[in-house]
């Protein structure tokens, strides 16, 4: 998608012979606000698919490793991917990236208590993916997932059972409080920045622990209207239908 307010969006994509991104990751929350937003993009971040033990920043190759670690950057420091830039303006970090995208194209709240309540429920979102993240990558944080599968067998069963069901728990009494809209988005009467989080973040759970998450929605009407609500918004429907729409890679939520 391009247009002439389009931004450079640094994350890493698993690109393979289909054309496809097969791990779409944390950048798909900032994805979804480009494409919510109908708002231009560049993806810089295309890899290959790497070997067991390989991280995708050890491709040197990749504008994301050039970019972000490797002194490509002249604007405001960026400590990690995702990051998105145009001209000389650059930011960095998931829920930072959402708010300010969300406020500069229309997708914010309308008012000091729902802003701060978005806030609050964005970084929920950003918790309950780092912590699914975190189950698959109990010995070292930084080395891949297959180099700890049978360390992390406990982990992800205590998160899939019993931390992933606290989140949903909260999220649906989030969407609850919001009675002035009806339950039907996180804060007011709109889509906002917090949604599409929300939003993917439960697509994240469905795809990662299908099992676990089909048993645990019917729990939570709410999440679940929520989750077919925002699909249905017509570019979001349009963009997941698209093939710009990649896949999660199968481990950590990404």
């Amino acid at each position: 998608m391009a247009d002439k307010d389009e931004w450079e969006f640094y994350y890493w994509c698993l690109m393979k012979e289909d054309g496809r991104n097969y791990m779409i990751g944390r950048g798909e929350f900032v994805r979804l606000m480009f494409e919510a937003c109908g708002v231009g993009y560049k993806e810089m971040g295309a890899i290959t698919p790497h070997k067991q033990g390989e991280s995708a920043d050890s491709q040197p190759e990749n504008e994301v490793a050039k970019f972000v670690f490797m002194g490509g950057n002249t604007g405001y420091p960026a400590f990690a991917p995702p990051v998105i830039k145009k001209g000389d303006f650059v930011l960095a970090q998931t829920p930072t990236i959402c708010k300010f995208l969300g406020k500069k194209y229309g997708m914010y709240p309308d008012n000091d208590e729902d802003e701060a309540h978005a806030d609050q429920v964005m970084m929920t979102v950003t918790d309950f993916i780092a912590e699914g993240r975190n189950a698959y990558h109990p010995v070292e944080n930084s080395k891949s997932y297959f180099d700890q599968v049978e360390e992390a067998k406990p982990y992800i069963a205590k998160f899939a059972n019993e931390r992933m069901p606290r989140f949903l728990k909260h999220l649906e009494a989030c969407l609850k409080a919001n009675t002035e809209g009806n339950s039907e988005y996180v804060v007011g009467k709109k889509a906002t920045y917090v949604d599409m989080g929300l939003f993917h973040v439960l697509c994240a759970a469905e795809s990662q622990f299908p099992d676990e998450y089909k048993a645990q929605i019917p729990d939570h009407p709410l999440l679940a209207q929520h989750k077919d609500r925002i699909a249905a918004l017509p570019r979001i429907a349009e963009y997941l239908a698209s093939d710009r729409r990649g896949f999660f890679e199968g481990n950590s939520m990404m």
